[in-house]
């Protein structure tokens, strides 16, 4: 099986780009972001970080990359039976308690981050 760090690192090293992007962010509190975007900047990569135990509705502006440019997919690494505990991990007994998986399809740019989770917000053309 594999550790919840060995899918995080695979989530990042998946879609990590080059050239690192300056956030300005209207999400709840205790969400992270971070972006990147490729050196053409004809894709991006928006990271986020839900350590709370609700959901968080994040909508992105990707107005300065041009018409078009808009979310294409992306995955989350989060606890497969959604049940809000901290302290979990995949084991012999249990091997995918912590799973990486696609990103449910976003309502235009506005992509829900399950709790406790994160995510990788592939964008472009």
């Amino acid at each position: 099986y594999r550790t919840p760090s060995f899918l995080v690192m695979a989530l990042y090293r998946n879609h990590s780009r080059p050239v690192p992007l300056r956030v300005a962010a209207d999400v709840p509190a205790v969400v992270d972001v971070t972006a990147c975007a490729s050196e053409d900047r004809s894709a991006a990569t928006v990271f986020v970080v839900n350590p709370g135990k609700e959901p968080a509705r994040v909508a992105l502006d990707l107005s300065d990359f041009g018409p078009g440019f808009a979310v294409r997919g992306g995955e989350v690494v989060k606890d497969a039976q959604e049940r809000g505990q901290v302290d979990i991990i995949n084991s012999f007994a249990d091997p995918a308690r912590i799973v990486r998986v696609k990103i449910d399809k976003p309502s235009g740019n506005v992509v829900t981050i399950p709790a406790l989770s994160i995510a990788a917000i592939d964008c472009g053309r």
